[in-house]
C-alpha cells in the first residue's frame, strides 16, 4: 500500500511544471500562471529602435546607427532573411499583434529584453526552429542558455528551419531551481535567423504553487494511508 501512496506523490509532481526546465509544443502554448508581463508589439514600429516601457526595455544589439530592418521588429517574410512563425496547424501564421515579431537579423546579431520587475517564467512563439538558435536567460543564481535543438526536441519537430507547420513551437521555461528569478534575456542566432513572437514572462511567489504542490500531494498520500489502514 505505501508503493501505491508513493506512487500517487510522484505522478503528482511530474504533472506539475514547476519542475520542468523547458517545455514545447508546436500546437499551443502552456499557460503561465503569476502576474503576467506581455511583450506587445502592437503598433510598435518596424526596425531596430529601442523599445521602452515602465515593464521592460527592448534593445536590438549591435545597434547599427543606419538601421536595420532584418535585425529588430519585422512582419511577413524576407526570402533568405526570416519567415512569419507559425502559430498553429493549418498553418496558421502569426497574425497577433499586428503580425510583427522579432528576428535577429544579421549573423551574430541579438535582441535582449529586460524587465524591470523579477520574472520567474518565460514563454513565447519560437518561429522556424534552427539548430543555431540560441536563448539565454540570466537568471540570479547563473546564466542558462537553450538552443534551437533543445527547442525542437521537447517539441518533437526538426530543428532544420522548417517555414511551415512543424516548423515552429511554443516554447515555456520555468528555473530549475524553485525561487530563482531573472530581469533580463537574451535572443541570439549565428546566422538568419531567430524569429519570434508573443513573449510573456510570469512572477511566481515562491511560496505559492511549490508548497501547494507538495501540500495536495502530502494530503492525497495521508488520505490513501488511512484509507488502506481501514
Amino acid at each position: 500500500m505505501r508503493l501505491l501512496a508513493t506512487s500517487s506523490f510522484m505522478l503528482v509532481l511530474a504533472a506539475s511544471p514547476i519542475f520542468a526546465d523547458i517545455v514545447a509544443n508546436p500546437l499551443e502554448i502552456y499557460p503561465l500562471t503569476g502576474t503576467i508581463t506581455t511583450v506587445d508589439l502592437t503598433g510598435v514600429p518596424l526596425g531596430d529602435a529601442n523599445i521602452s516601457t515602465s515593464a521592460y526595455l527592448v534593445q536590438f544589439l549591435p545597434y547599427l546607427a543606419d538601421g536595420d530592418p532584418d535585425n529588430g521588429v519585422v512582419k511577413g517574410d524576407l526570402t533568405g532573411k526570416y519567415a512569419n512563425p507559425v502559430e498553429a496547424a493549418g498553418p496558421t501564421y502569426w497574425s497577433q499583434q499586428g503580425g510583427n515579431y522579432f528576428s535577429t537579423g544579421t549573423t551574430g546579431s541579438t535582441t535582449r529584453i529586460t524587465f524591470t520587475a523579477a520574472q520567474s517564467n518565460l514563454a513565447f512563439l519560437w518561429g522556424s526552429v534552427d539548430i543555431y538558435n540560441s536563448l539565454t536567460i540570466h537568471y540570479a543564481n547563473g546564466d542558462k542558455t537553450y538552443t534551437g535543438s533543445q527547442a525542437a526536441a521537447a517539441a518533437s519537430i526538426l530543428p532544420n528551419g522548417n517555414q511551415g507547420y512543424l516548423g515552429s513551437a511554443w516554447v515555456t521555461i520555468t528555473p530549475d531551481s524553485a525561487g530563482d528569478t531573472y530581469h533580463s534575456v537574451e535572443f541570439t542566432s549565428t546566422n538568419y535567423a531567430f524569429e519570434f513572437a508573443d513573449v510573456d514572462a510570469s512572477t511566481v511567489p515562491d511560496s505559492g504553487g511549490t508548497l501547494m504542490l507538495f501540500g495536495s500531494a502530502l494530503v492525497g498520500v495521508e488520505v490513501l494511508r488511512r484509507k488502506f489502514r481501514s
